[in-house]
């Protein structure tokens, strides 16, 4: 089957779908991934299995930060240490600054782009420590070996990451 992005969509009643032609089955392995507002995206995470294509459950692309209210909270966080693993040198976080921010201030060169957690272009191994995930684009699987820079921070007092 071609690639045909962003030809077709599900609307926000449950299993009506709209494209310029018939959805057919795939041809391989074809996963859906879906991009959208929180309530299409729910929508499409229920349609798609009965018209037997697979949504990728780890991996979606809102529009907006569905877990929005907890990141705009970071001003009320604690300040923790991010350990970079390679160089063995330790950068303070403060609270109410992003991971990624405390990494950039020091000098340190990481990948950033929405900001929100939305995207995943901020997310690194996570060697050790316990996250408190705020981002959108990590599935629980890999939230034990991963984090998003941007927006996530630590539920314990360090993190180590693979930088």
């Amino acid at each position: 089957m071609p690639d045909r992005t962003g030809d077709s969509y599900i609307s926000s009643t449950p299993c009506v779908i709209a494209s310029p032609g018939p959805l057919h089955a795939p041809d391989g392995d074809v996963i859906i991934t879906p991009r959208g507002l929180d309530g299409f995206m729910k929508a499409a995470c229920f349609c798609v299995p009965a018209i037997n294509w697979r949504a990728d459950p780890g991996h979606k692309e809102p529009f907006r930060a569905a877990r929005m209210a907890r990141v705009e909270n970071t001003m009320s966080d604690q300040a923790f240490d991010v350990v970079l693993a390679r160089s063995g040198r330790t950068v303070h976080v403060s609270a109410g600054q992003s991971i990624a921010n405390a990494l950039l201030d020091a000098g340190i060169d990481v990948a950033v782009a929405c900001e929100e957690g939305m995207c995943g272009a901020c997310v690194v191994p996570l060697l050790a420590g316990e996250a408190d995930h705020r981002d959108t684009v990590l599935g629980d699987d890999e939230q034990q070996r991963a984090i998003a820079l941007c927006c996530s921070r630590a539920r314990t007092p360090s993190l180590t990451l693979d930088l």
